[in-house]
């Protein structure tokens, strides 16, 4: 999905931040935290580095399934998606609501003026 095999990829919780948007990692890490202190589900979206070095949009959501007999975390389970198409199309999106906002606002001024 972010282009690594198996043998090349650190599946850590270091690695993971270590690749994350810096934008990203205070809401991240946030979330994150939450779900370890409540046992609840956490779901995040967020940017992550790739291997050719390019930013992904990944959205992920995972659990708390085992905890120690201090009722500390030791296991999550969870998801990982690439919703990159998804984010570029509501950028798009966005872009032509702006467009649209402005040529209704430059019709108005136009529509205006000739009023007068």
């Amino acid at each position: 999905m972010i282009g690594f095999d198996h043998e090349s990829f650190q599946p850590t919780l270091q690695n993971w931040f270590d690749n994350m948007h810096p934008d990203d990692r205070e809401a991240v890490r946030a979330t994150y935290q939450a779900c370890l202190n409540s046992g609840e589900p956490g779901a995040m979206e967020y940017r992550r580095r790739n291997k050719s070095g390019a930013w992904q949009w990944m959205y992920s959501v995972g659990r708390v399934v085992e905890w120690d007999d201090a009722h500390k975390p030791v296991r999550m389970i969870g998801i990982h998606m690439d919703i990159s198409e998804r984010k570029l199309a509501e950028q798009a999106l966005h872009a032509a609501k702006e467009q649209a906002e402005l040529a209704n606002r430059a019709k108005d001024s136009f529509l205006a003026t000739m009023s007068h």
